[in-house]
C-alpha cells in the first residue's frame, strides 16, 4: 500500500461511520485531521467539497448507498490507479444468491440475495459506480434458477461488459486464499467467488438459451 492518507471529512453521521468502518474492514490509512500543508493526505472523502482547502483531490460521497464504491475509488486511488484493469462479477444461483466482486485479483465484496431483482440491482450499482477497463460477469449453471438470473443479467447494457456461464461441476469449493479463514463470509458468497476466478462460456441476449448448460 502507498504511504499516501486519505482524509475524512463528512458531516452526515451515519455516512461518516460507515465510511469509517469500511476503510477498516479494507485496513486502509486514513486520519479525520489534516489540513492543506499535511502532505501524505493525497485524497480526502466528503460530504461537504466547498469546505476542503489545499490540493487535496475530493471524493464526493453523497449517500451511504454510495459508500462502498467511493470507499473503492479511494483505495484505487493511493495505489496510483484510476480504474480497476479487470473486474470479475461472481453469482452463483440457488435460494441464497452468492454475490462476489474480484477487482483486479482482490476480494472487494460479497453479500447474499434472495431475490434476482435485488441481485441485479446490486450488479447494475458495480458496474455503474467502479470505474473499469473491462468486466465479467460469471453465472453459475446446474441450478433451476440459473437461466431466470443469466436472463436477467443479459438484459444488463454497458460497455466492455460481458457475461459468461460456468459449469459449476468445475468449480472448487475450497475457499479463496485471500478470503481469511476466520472472517464470516457466506459459504454462497465463497461459490460465487470461485465462479468469478473459473472459466466460463460467454453469451449474447441472441445466444444465451443455446449455449446455456442445462441442469442434469
Amino acid at each position: 500500500m502507498a504511504k499516501n492518507v486519505i482524509g475524512v471529512y463528512v458531516e452526515n453521521p451515519e455516512i461518516f461511520q460507515f465510511i469509517i468502518r469500511k476503510l477498516k474492514e479494507r485496513r486502509i490509512r486514513f486520519t479525520l485531521s489534516f489540513n492543506a500543508g499535511r502532505p501524505d493526505v493525497y485524497l480526502v472523502i466528503t460530504d461537504s467539497p466547498w469546505k476542503i482547502k489545499g490540493k487535496a483531490k475530493i471524493l464526493i460521497v453523497r449517500n451511504r448507498e454510495e459508500v462502498e464504491y467511493v470507499v473503492e475509488r479511494a483505495v484505487l486511488a493511493v495505489k496510483g490507479a484510476l480504474v480497476f484493469n479487470s473486474l470479475l462479477i461472481g453469482v452463483d444461483p440457488g435460494e441464497n444468491i452468492g454475490f462476489a466482486v474480484i477487482g483486479d485479483g482482490e476480494f472487494i465484496k460479497g453479500k447474499t440475495f434472495r431475490s434476482i431483482e435485488d441481485l441485479i440491482r446490486e450488479i447494475k450499482d458495480t458496474i455503474s459506480h467502479l470505474l473499469f477497463i473491462k468486466c465479467k460477469v460469471k453465472v453459475g449453471s446446474r441450478n433451476r434458477y440459473s437461466e431466470k438470473i443469466l436472463t436477467e443479467v443479459l438484459k444488463i447494457r454497458k460497455p466492455n461488459v460481458t457475461v459468461e456461464v460456468v459449469d459449476e461441476e468445475t468449480v472448487p469449493r475450497t475457499i479463496p486464499r485471500f478470503v481469511l479463514k476466520n472472517t464470516k463470509i457466506p459459504k454462497d458468497v465463497i461459490s460465487a467467488v470461485n465462479i468469478a476466478f473459473a472459466k466460463g462460456v460467454e453469451v449474447t441476449g441472441n445466444d444465451a438459451e443455446n449455449n446455456y448448460p442445462r441442469e442434469k
